[in-house]
């Protein structure tokens, strides 16, 4: 969550205020994992304002959104030449809005633009098979975490989550794999001692998680 300043963007996010401080989101990681996806679905919303929304990695929703003027299949957006710039706005297909509607989600949802939707670790794509894929926030990963996003993989990261055995006397903080901060992409293989424990990175920012040191 980051402080809003401007009362007029508090209209266009999701937002709240506490102690006299208002806060919007500006951006979230949805995930599933199901038996046709074993390696997890991973989809990246970011507000249509934030700056270098599509920065590097591009943005990618050939059924949500539509372009103005209107086209049959919707294009990509790729990476602008200028960093941090704002991209146009994400206008909703017919096919989503009629679903927003159907389900009573409030205007404030529209404002929301799917970034990607990630479910390999390496791409199947005739084009560029077997390059591993990218996809991250530009909050979350690069503000947030301090991560490149040439360098950011939902999949991957959740692969790389892992931890060695704990016994007594240890805590699991202490037995958090070092690789946390690698920032894989790609196939990701976790070596020896470590076991994997799909995505629990956030489990570490937790105060009361682990016992203390």
């Amino acid at each position: 969550m980051t402080p809003v300043t401007d009362s007029t963007v508090a209209a266009h996010c999701c937002h709240i205020s506490q102690n006299g401080t208002e806060y919007a989101l500006l951006s979230m990681h949805l995930s599933i994992r199901t038996r046709a996806h074993p390696d997890w679905v991973w989809a990246t919303f970011e507000h249509a304002w934030n700056p270098g929304r599509c920065d590097t990695m591009g943005c990618y929703d050939d059924y949500g959104t539509e372009r103005r003027p209107r086209v049959i299949k919707p294009v990509a957006l790729p990476p602008a030449p200028q960093p941090d710039a704002l991209y146009p706005n994400c206008v909703e297909s017919r096919a989503l809005a009629a679903k927003f509607r159907e389900a009573h989600l409030g205007r404030v949802w529209d404002n929301y633009c799917l970034k990607e939707t990630q479910v390999d670790l390496v791409s199947t794509q005739p084009a560029t098979k077997g390059r591993p894929i990218l996809d991250g926030n530009s909050l979350t990963e690069r503000i947030a975490a301090g991560v490149s996003m040439s360098t950011s993989s939902c999949i991957s990261c959740q692969q790389n989550a892992s931890f060695t055995a704990v016994g007594p006397g240890s805590s699991a903080r202490a037995a958090s794999n070092k690789a946390i901060g690698d920032a894989p992409v790609g196939r990701v293989t976790v070596s020896s001692p470590c076991m994997t424990h799909h995505f629990v990175w956030g489990l570490a920012a937790i105060p009361s998680m682990f016992p203390a040191e």
